[in-house]
């Protein structure tokens, strides 16, 4: 699938909306339905299941499927915050929140709710949502400490169209792929994005891609993200190819690399990797990464070293504080002076470097420990 699949799917919304049915969900079971997926059994393509404020918990309101169909499922509020799906998971009596598997395509949308407490238990995948040869739409939601023992602790993606827009991915765990993990001819749009916080035990502390793509990685913020092997943030394994644009990451650490590529093709632009607290910002098994007004700077295991060595002062690349106005207070915004503003005079080739824009006058806070910056985060 490519990205006029996405246009076509934004088209069908806007062609079923005037048919569409209405239906109206509430955690204590009242409403048209008394639960969202008997709510979802009675829906027809193009119908919108609207979920009112408050935390949905219990059979019927987890391990929620779409079975197939192009309906939308949103908070009333838009606050994901407001309208939670506690799926209640353990060991011992996994959930997760959600099933894309009988070729959702990309009309089947999610939106504005909050997926927490998901649970997969080994061998199973996708703590908080499994996809299977679909598509699916993600807008404005938040996966918040799920878990999978072996991989994708909020998201696991198997050949899937995935556009996932305005999310939010923090304290989730795994053995791999922490956050998100997009599988054998998957392909992902992740716009806008915030990982904060996620950690695995193995390799992909924030988002994997495996033998997919091409995937968007666009203006997406990476924080405190961990991993005991490759990839603190974003690991990319296999022959494909990803492009991550005007991102920002900081603060992350794995011995092997917030951002690692093997065998892979990966394009960076206009992106900062600074303040790692464990591993070099970007590295390549295979040479496979190419980077353009990059600014890699402060990372504890190194800045431009190994495989992009050679990329330090062409294309833009440079390696000099970005000037963050408060990181300490979750604020990432850029100082005036910053190199990162674009076509600044240190880098006047580059237009913005970073998901942030400028955001506070000529002296930004003074750096903090990781540990002192952590505790005060969010």
């Amino acid at each position: 699938m490519c990205a006029p699949a996405l246009t076509a799917a934004l088209l069908f919304l806007c062609c079923a909306s005037a048919t569409a049915t209405t239906y109206v969900v509430s955690p204590d079971g009242a409403g048209d339905f008394p639960t969202i997926q008997s709510a979802i059994g009675a829906a027809t393509n193009g119908d919108v299941i609207v979920l009112t404020d408050g935390t949905f918990t219990g059979d019927g309101n987890r391990d929620i499927d779409y079975l197939g169909k192009a309906i939308t499922v949103r908070s009333q509020s838009r606050a994901p915050e407001s309208c939670v799906i506690d799926c209640g998971g353990s060991e011992t009596d996994p959930h997760r929140g959600f099933r894309f598997r009988h070729g959702e395509q990309a009309g089947s949308v999610l939106s504005g709710v909050s997926v927490r407490g998901g649970w997969a238990t080994y061998p199973d995948l996708g703590g908080a949502l499994y996809a299977d040869r679909c598509a699916i739409t993600i807008v404005r939601c938040r996966f918040a400490e799920n878990e999978a023992a072996s991989e994708g602790g909020a998201i696991f993606a198997y050949g899937t169209l995935a556009k996932i827009v305005e999310s939010e991915f923090v304290g989730n765990a795994s053995h791999a792929a922490a956050a998100a993990s997009f599988h054998d001819e998957s392909e992902a749009y992740v716009i806008e994005c915030l990982f904060e916080d996620n950690a695995s035990s193995s390799s992909g502390g924030a988002l994997t891609f495996w033998i997919s793509g091409p995937n968007l990685v666009d203006r997406c913020t990476f924080v405190g993200n961990t991993a005991a092997h490759e990839g603190a943030a974003l690991w990319a394994e296999k022959i494909s190819s990803t492009f991550v644009r005007n991102c920002t990451f900081w603060g992350n650490g794995s011995p092997d690399g917030t951002v690692l590529a093997g065998n892979y093709e990966l394009t960076m632009v206009n992106t900062v990797v600074a303040f790692s607290t464990q591993g070099p910002g970007v590295a390549s098994n295979e040479d496979y990464v190419e980077l353009a007004c990059c600014d890699v700077f402060g990372n504890e295991g190194g800045d431009w070293v190994g495989a992009i060595a050679d990329q330090y002062g062409i294309k833009g690349n440079i390696s000099a504080d970005p000037l963050f106005c408060d990181p300490a207070n979750g604020d990432l915004h850029i100082a005036a002076p910053s190199p990162c503003v674009p076509f600044s005079p240190v880098n006047p080739e580059c237009d913005l470097v970073g998901a942030w824009p400028v955001g506070c006058g000529g002296v930004p806070v003074a750096p903090s420990t990781w540990g002192a910056t952590k505790a005060m985060y969010r």
